[in-house]
């Protein structure tokens, strides 16, 4: 879509930029006030979205092995679940890894759809052969265009995931490329990145809500480069989604406190257990060994904190093996995939 002129929006969109601006001020300000964010939005928030991803498409990823993998995963033979789980992390990382000040360039961007369901990580696979002229691939390069012509942020984010769909190559991976880039972009125009990570769920679900609504909005964008319509459903789901991480935010501080509050009256080496809480805040599935590591403690002493904490129901075993057994702090858990343990109970 041209650029060369300013974009006028009318009134129902400028409110749903306001309420979405909001809401990323909302996440702003808890990234500023809650130290644990940064790594808690690196990896448990991560591997949460890579799995609804997955889910979307039609496959089963073991949650507890994903976060097992930790935030540089790369599994040895692992389901197709898991290997696109991996696909989506890892190309994400690439983007992260990169400055900020580096645009994504059609280059970057071809990378990024053909890695994106890791074909590397498939049994017998490797690396594709990547071609750069990929139609649609430009759009992402053009956000300090937009950005010129007066638009917000968030605005210039959703435009240039409209002009991706429209653009793009129909092909599979058009869309988890596509939130994989969006991601990378958010960062790069000064975004909190969650913001838009876990948006498909949200639109997916405002979709079955309302009849196919935005799945009829995204066809017209497609044929015709209808955009303002789709964008109004995005910016709303920006709205939804932030709300719902700061929620999320809240509850894992909640909890994190009880449950320091619950380790606290222990009378040998209480620092040892408010430690392994915070390291599970940022790893929620370890092994014993990777424990001992991190707390620079024996793995007798290590062993000891995880039955403890098994005794609380704070960590439970998920492999049932005997050997390289994973523990997993399970409220966590719970919290992430959205299990009300108290309806389970109840």
């Amino acid at each position: 879509m041209s650029t060369d002129k300013q974009i006028v929006m009318e009134p129902r969109l400028v409110s749903q930029l306001a309420s979405a601006q909001l809401g990323l001020g909302q996440l702003m300000m808890l990234k500023r006030v809650w130290l644990p964010w940064l790594e808690f939005a690196y990896w448990p928030l991560t591997a949460r979205w890579a799995a609804q991803e997955v889910a979307s498409l039609g496959h089963a990823v073991d949650f507890s092995a994903l976060l097992a993998l930790g935030p540089l995963p790369h599994p040895s033979r692992p389901s197709r679940g898991l290997r696109l789980a991996c696909g989506l992390v890892l190309t994400k990382r690439k983007l992260e890894a990169g400055s900020l000040e580096t645009q994504l360039l059609p280059s970057l961007v071809a990378e990024v759809f053909y890695t994106v369901d890791a074909p590397q990580l498939a049994r017998g696979g490797s690396a594709p052969d990547i071609e750069l002229e990929l139609p649609g691939s430009g759009v992402w390069s053009l956000a300090p265009r937009l950005l010129q012509t007066g638009l917000p942020p968030l605005a210039v984010a959703g435009i240039t995931l409209a002009s991706w769909y429209q653009q793009g190559l129909n092909h599979a991976n058009l869309e988890p490329s596509g939130w994989v880039l969006l991601s990378g972009l958010a960062a790069r125009l000064g975004l909190i990145p969650q913001v838009v990570e876990g948006l498909g769920a949200i639109l997916r679900q405002l979709d079955a809500e309302r009849g196919g609504e935005v799945t009829a909005a995204l066809s017209r964008l497609k044929k015709s480069g209808a955009w303002r319509e789709w964008l109004g459903y995005f910016l709303e789901a920006v709205t939804i989604n932030a709300s719902q991480l700061a929620e999320l935010a809240l509850k894992a501080n909640i909890m994190l406190n009880d449950h320091r509050e619950l380790v606290a009256t222990w009378v040998r080496a209480p620092r040892h257990p408010a430690k392994l809480l915070d390291l599970l805040l940022r790893r929620p599935v370890l092994e014993v060994p990777d424990i001992a590591a991190e707390l620079e403690v024996t793995q007798r002493t290590a062993g000891q904190l995880v039955g403890k904490l098994k005794e609380l129901a704070i960590l439970g075993e998920v492999t049932g093996q005997k050997r390289g057994r994973r523990f997993a702090y399970l409220p966590l858990i719970q919290l992430l995939l959205g299990i009300d343990d108290t309806a389970e109970n109840a």
